[in-house]
């Protein structure tokens, strides 16, 4: 004959394991007690914890012409955060080294020297032969650059390259970096 177990003895168990678990006392903690104060005077600023989308963008301007013209324009709604410039061209071989320079002028802006534009010289250094290309002697010339630039909304990004012989320019440039919503809030990697 088999015995039955009362109901009631089926909940004692489960009582016991109740108290047990609500008197439990908390685990110390090891590190130091710490209070963050954010009050309106000194509000603490946060990122949010969705990570805005990042959209890798790169350039490849083949320069072969004189003169500064807009090489690339930023979408209206983006910033274009540069980190890396790779140069490769032509210089008169007569130069141990020269220079390109990137600016990057915001919307409105005409001039080529306004204090509002960036300016960052590239240092090209020789890394060939010399050879004759158009009437004039020139050598091969390299720069790489790891940075950090913003180029807002609407901004001109212009690069200028020297001229390597008589009205003779040439220049493979690379720009490299990613593009993020304009109203994101840090830029920070």
């Amino acid at each position: 004959m088999a015995s039955r177990i009362p109901s009631w003895m089926l909940l004692v168990p489960l009582v016991f394991a109740g108290f047990t678990l609500s008197s439990a006392e908390p685990p110390s903690s090891s590190g130091p007690s710490v209070t963050v104060n954010n009050d309106a005077s000194n509000p603490l600023f946060v990122a949010p914890a969705a990570p805005f989308a990042r959209e890798p963008f790169f350039i490849r301007v083949d320069k072969t012409n004189v003169g500064l013209d807009v090489d690339l324009t930023v979408p209206p709604d983006k910033i274009f955060v540069i980190e890396s410039i790779y140069v490769e061209g032509l210089i008169a071989s007569t130069l141990e080294r020269s220079r390109v320079v990137l600016r990057i002028r915001p919307p409105g802006e005409e001039a080529i020297n306004a204090p509002t534009i960036q300016y960052l010289p590239i240092a090209l250094e020789r890394a060939g032969q010399p050879q004759t290309i158009a009437g004039g002697s020139v050598v091969r010339a390299v720069a790489s650059v790891t940075t950090r630039l913003y180029a807002g909304p609407s901004h001109e990004l212009l690069l200028e390259v020297p001229q390597a012989a008589a009205d003779f320019v040439q220049a493979v440039i690379v720009i490299s970096g990613y593009l993020v919503p304009a109203g994101a809030p840090t830029l920070a990697p």
